[in-house]
């Protein structure tokens, strides 16, 4: 058998909008689907990072899911859609992307009409709405671009 460890888990909200103060450090931090919603501003942003990074001990792991910045692009610029239809080709004289996709179970609809090619700069703010029957009613939410969080 293995070496036993002790395991503590603390659940709390990594504010954005004031800096934490930790009484103590943890190996991981984990952001399940919600560290998107730091993505409506750059100082949310910052804020948000600060807390996890004081957070956690040094090399400690940070571990955070986000819905994919790839799929949203490639929903914006129309690439699910047939090439033959009417609708693609109303998108490609459009100087916008695609604004709104799903079906009866799910939608995604952004506020503002998002960028042709999909590239999301600056990388704070674009805000969408997401709506999932029996679940999720046309929440506000925020594209994380990949590239600009590893960066």
């Amino acid at each position: 058998m293995g070496q036993r460890r002790r395991v503590r888990i603390h659940t709390l909200r990594i504010l954005l909008h004031r800096k934490l103060t930790f009484i103590s450090s943890f190996d991981v931090v984990s952001m399940m689907f919600c560290m998107h919603y730091a993505f409506e501003s750059e100082q949310k942003c910052r804020n948000m990072l600060r807390n996890v990074s004081s957070a956690l001990k040094k090399g400690g792991r940070f571990i955070g899911t986000i819905p994919s910045s790839d799929i949203i692009s490639a929903r914006v610029q129309g690439k699910h859609i047939p090439a033959d239809s009417p609708e693609k080709e109303k998108l490609d004289k459009s100087e916008h992307g695609l604004q709104e996709w799903g079906n009866s179970i799910y939608r995604v609809r952004f506020a503002e009409e998002p960028p042709k090619a999909g590239v999301f700069r600056p990388p704070w703010g674009w805000r969408y709405s997401f709506f999932l029957e029996e679940a999720v009613e046309e929440v506000p939410e925020y594209v994380v671009p990949w590239e600009a969080f590893r960066a």
